[in-house]
């Protein structure tokens, strides 16, 4: 396991968002106790990953996240859930993935269609820290990068609405975006 990481996992990706989740917990000074795995640490993480396993068949029937979340208290858990969610339910029912990283703003990428009928800017940490959102058109390719969506309705969404709806007539484009009802994605295309 040590020589070959992240193998048998796909990949190390859950233990990068969880380093960047406590980063965050620890940057605005939310007591927690969540390992960093690294040094004596790891190598301890790895014999409990281990523990009782005959196979990297039989290692990798779990995701790298269980075991991870293992190692954790309770309390620790649910204040990462709590504070730094990886997930948040749009107004249209959607999910809304949120992606974190050590010495990065958390980010999510989101269709346009998806924000519509929001007033204030998804956030953690308790409203402490805004959500970097890639907008993405239909073509699901970033039209606009923002921490700021109210603002972005305001201003440079009309330059965006001017362009995207050119491009996709048949999709709702609404001219105030921000009191627009939600629709689901499915009901977006008259």
């Amino acid at each position: 396991l040590a020589k070959n990481w992240p193998f048998p996992f796909d990949d190390d990706e859950p233990l990068k968002t969880y380093y960047g989740r406590v980063e965050l917990l620890n940057r605005l000074g939310i007591p927690n106790h969540c390992p960093l795995f690294s040094g004596e640490i790891l190598e301890t993480f790895f014999e409990y990953i281990c523990e009782g396993i005959d196979s990297l068949k039989q290692l990798a029937e779990k995701p790298l996240e269980y075991y991870i979340y293992q190692q954790l208290s309770l309390e620790d858990k649910t204040r990462l859930d709590t504070y730094t969610p990886l997930e948040m339910e749009l107004k249209n029912g959607k999910r809304l993935k949120v992606r974190y990283r050590e010495g990065k703003e958390p980010w999510a990428e989101v269709l346009i269609f998806d924000c519509f009928g929001l007033v204030e800017h998804p956030s953690v940490l308790a409203g402490k820290q805004r959500i970097i959102l890639h907008l993405l058109g239909p073509n699901r390719r970033p039209a606009q990068v923002t921490s700021d969506l109210i603002g972005f309705w305001a201003g440079s969404y009309r330059q965006v609405h001017k362009e995207l709806s050119r491009r996709y007539p048949k999709h709702y484009w609404p001219e105030n975006p921000g009191q627009a009802t939600p629709v689901p994605l499915k009901r977006l295309l008259k």
